[in-house]
């Protein structure tokens, strides 16, 4: 997914004049990548979607690694949202440069550079998949996010019941509602916001043309 062009239209041509020789490689030999899906011509492969889930990107709570599923789900509606919509977003040099550090501190320096090596890759190719997922969430958030009103009472119900209890079981300081309201605000919208993404993306799924290449449930299958 993150190739030149010509990479890209490479890979899928193999694909489809070597499927065979994929489903069943010779005899000690190692598939090296696999493409798993193809959104309106895009190809997204199971090294795009190991180096997503390998470095977390997009987040993630503690040392969790995200299901391979997941993360492939994930990059499909990323795809979909990039390639179907007509927002146009600007992401500077600068805004990537800050998330790939926090991608480097949220793995770790040592795990960051032993994944880097475990891919083969440099630093700066993680700029592309990084670059993505930003223009993803921009999109998201200037499509819904204004429309959305959170009132006073919806915050000070959010806090009595989730916000105390929550925090209390995992020894979390409970900050008083003045001081949470912006942080309770955020969580109510971003629960808006997925659950009226998860329609849209219905929508946009039903107008794309997505191939499926490979079942993304048992990952130790594709290797």
């Amino acid at each position: 997914m993150w190739k030149p062009a010509l990479a890209r239209q490479f890979l899928l041509t193999a694909a489809i004049l070597s499927a065979a020789a994929v489903a069943r490689p010779a005899a000690g030999a190692e598939v090296v990548d696999r493409i798993l899906a193809v959104v309106d011509g895009e190809v997204i492969t199971m090294t795009d979607v190991r180096i997503v889930q390998a470095f977390r990107i997009g987040g993630g709570e503690g040392d969790e690694v995200p299901a391979f599923s997941s993360v492939f789900d994930s990059l499909v509606d990323q795809q979909l949202v990039i390639r179907l919509t007509d927002e146009r977003v600007e992401v500077s040099e600068a805004e990537v440069e800050d998330e790939l550090k926090a991608v480097e501190d949220r793995v770790g320096a040592a795990v960051f550079g032993a994944r880097l090596a475990e891919f083969g890759m440099e630093r700066d190719g993680l700029k592309d998949p990084i670059r993505q997922k930003i223009v993803f969430d921009r999109i998201i958030f200037q499509r819904f996010s204004q429309s959305i009103f959170i009132s006073l009472r919806q915050i000070e119900e959010y806090y009595a019941r989730v916000y105390i209890p929550g925090r209390s079981e995992r020894g979390l300081e409970v900050k008083p509602l003045l001081d949470a309201i912006d942080e309770i605000e955020a969580d109510l919208k971003n629960d808006l916001i997925r659950s009226r993404l998860g329609e849209w993306l219905r929508g946009l799924r039903a107008e794309a043309h997505i191939q499926i290449k490979a079942d993304v449930s048992e990952p130790s299958r594709l290797r």
